[in-house]
């Protein structure tokens, strides 16, 4: 989104420019992982229906996410007040940017959860021993 409205304006895009989408992603992911972790708990305490699955997982999770994000866009949007332009560009771009990948992680994210209904989101918690681990999948399955 960034990097659209740099070409959209004119803005050249440069090494120092580019550094932000990978210091977004490295922030972003934090808040999809968080998301996703919570999904899961929820699916696995039994709820069954994707509205309530999502209201449950978004009123936890999803204040505190709106929250930390908002924290961090504001710790680099104050770089906008800075004289210096790459300041001024680093702020700009990681607050606009962030801002647009929190608000697809809590949109776009629950609803292709919802559709898509990932195994991994509703399999059963892992063993929490090495013995429960070999009894659930025994090595004389897998030998040919």
């Amino acid at each position: 989104m960034s990097f659209g409205l740099l070409g959209l304006f004119g803005v050249p895009v440069e090494v120092g420019r580019s550094r932000t989408a990978a210091m977004v992603i490295g922030l972003d992911d934090d808040y999809t992982i968080h998301l996703v972790h919570r999904y899961r708990a929820v699916v696995r305490s039994g709820v069954t229906t994707a509205t309530e699955i999502m209201g449950r997982t978004l009123a936890s999770t999803g204040m505190a996410i709106c929250l930390d994000a908002g924290v961090v866009m504001a710790s680099f949007g104050v770089l906008m007040l800075s004289q210096f332009r790459p300041n001024f560009y680093l702020g700009s771009m990681v607050a606009l940017t962030l801002g647009a990948c929190v608000l697809v992680t809590l949109t776009v994210l629950p609803a292709l959860l919802a559709v898509v209904r990932p195994r991994f989101l509703s399999a059963a918690a892992r063993p929490s021993t090495v013995q429960e681990a070999v009894q659930s999948h025994p090595l004389e399955d897998r030998v040919p």
